[in-house]
C-alpha cells in the first residue's frame, strides 16, 4: 500500500505540475509582444529575466508553500494521535526519515519542473 500511495502520489504531482508549467508556457507565447514591448523600451535582458523569474516563481512558490505548511501540520497531528502504533511497528526515527526523503523527493522534482519552466518561458520570449 506504501508503493501504491507513493506512486500515486507522485503521478498526481507530475500532472499538477504538467498542467502549471503549461500554463506559464501558453502565458509566455500570448505575452511575448509585452516582452518586445519591455526590449524596445530599453529595458535590459537581465531586468527581464528577473521579472520572467518573478513572475514564475509566484506560481510556483505558492502551491508548495501552502502544501508544505498543510503537509506539516497533518504529520504532526497524525504523529500525535499515532505515536503508540508508530513506535510500536515503524520506529519513530524511521517514521520521521521516510517523511523527510520524501519531501526531498518532492522538492526536487518540483525544481526540476521549475527550472525547466523558467528556461523553456525564456526561450518562447526570445524567439
Amino acid at each position: 500500500m506504501r508503493i501504491l500511495g507513493i506512486y500515486l502520489g507522485t503521478v498526481l504531482l507530475m500532472i499538477s505540475l504538467t498542467v502549471l508549467s503549461l500554463q506559464q508556457l501558453s502565458d509566455s507565447i500570448e505575452h511575448k509582444d509585452r516582452f518586445n514591448v519591455l526590449k524596445k523600451l530599453g529595458v535590459e535582458d537581465n531586468d527581464i529575466n528577473k521579472i520572467i523569474l518573478k513572475q514564475i516563481s509566484m506560481y510556483f512558490i505558492i502551491p508548495i508553500a501552502i502544501a508544505i505548511v498543510g503537509f506539516v501540520i497533518f504529520i504532526y497531528n497524525f504523529y500525535l494521535i499515532y505515536s503508540p502504533v508508530i513506535s510500536s511497528y515503524i520506529g519513530g526515527e524511521t517514521f520521521v526519515l521516510s517523511i523527510v526523503i520524501a519531501l526531498v523527493l518532492i522538492i526536487c522534482i518540483y525544481i526540476c519542473y521549475f527550472i525547466g519552466t523558467y528556461y523553456t518561458f525564456k526561450r518562447n520570449i526570445d524567439k
